[in-house]
């Protein structure tokens, strides 16, 4: 029986245009009434990600920023923290440096920007933070920086994403929320290592977890979990790769499976 379960957000159980739908609360809301321990695994930062965890009143640790961060809802505490060191931050930026879109950096709960641009400042709205412009980012190497994030369309952010992993492959890990996102983390980093942190610090053996996503950032998670699964809409790697197929989000998908294993007594 499945004893704690990781949920992405966006593009698996909400996005812009669809809010958590009552089937889906009410799915998670019954999970943790039987004593289920239910995490959010995101690339949003911790405050966008605590939002959806105030909706759906989890208070179990959540996993944010692409498995960098792992903190308690109930008092912000962080339980684990994986930043880039100061030398993967200015290997990133020279990757980097022929980059003529954004590029997003992460320290704490503070953001900052190469340029100021429509994109930043609704991405700025969207989050309700303020965003700091740095011109020079090799002025933020040293302030431990979560990840940086690199914007453009599909065809070049897939180029960058392939030339970081081909250059950098044990120096940086890259990976892609979005197709117009390229995520750079530390190479201990990802929703995978830190579900199997969290995993191992509640205390649920890898077999008894469960872990549902639709992105390319989702594939190794749900490969190392007990039972991955995967939204009908997600990426083709990701279904490819997946033990389950959930219909699409606004199909509620994800509430079916979840009410499905309640009802077949597969969670403890």
């Amino acid at each position: 029986m499945y004893k704690l379960v990781a949920l992405d957000i966006d593009g698996t159980i909400c996005n812009r245009n669809f809010p958590i739908s009552i089937r889906t609360r009410n799915a998670i809301v019954k999970l943790m009434e039987i004593g289920c321990i239910v995490t959010l695994a995101t690339g949003r930062i911790f405050e966008s990600a605590l939002n959806v965890a105030s909706e759906l009143k989890i208070k179990s640790p959540i996993i944010s920023s692409q498995g960098s961060e792992i903190r308690d809802p109930k008092t912000g505490i962080t339980l684990k923290r994986q930043h880039l060191t100061k030398k993967m931050t200015l290997i990133a930026l020279e990757a980097l440096s022929t980059w003529k879109h954004e590029i997003i950096a992460y320290h704490d709960d503070n953001i900052y920007a190469n340029i100021r641009t429509p994109w930043v400042e609704e991405y700025s709205r969207r989050n309700n933070r303020n965003i700091t412009i740095v011109n020079d980012f090799s002025v933020l190497a040293s302030k431990k920086l979560i990840r940086l994030v690199a914007i453009g369309n599909k065809h070049e952010i897939s180029s960058l994403e392939q030339y970081i992993k081909k250059e950098f492959e044990n120096e940086l890990r890259c990976t892609r929320s979005l197709e117009n996102f390229c995520e750079i983390i530390h190479p201990n980093s990802g929703k995978d290592n830190a579900l199997a942190w969290l995993s191992n610090h509640l205390g649920v053996p890898q077999h008894k977890t469960v872990a549902f996503g639709n992105g390319y950032d989702d594939v190794q998670m749900i490969c190392w979990a007990g039972l991955g699964i995967a939204v009908m809409d997600g990426v083709k790697d990701l279904i490819k790769k997946s033990d389950k197929i959930a219909e699409p989000m606004i199909e509620d998908g994800v509430a079916k499976i979840l009410e499905n294993l309640i009802n077949t007594d597969m969670i403890s």
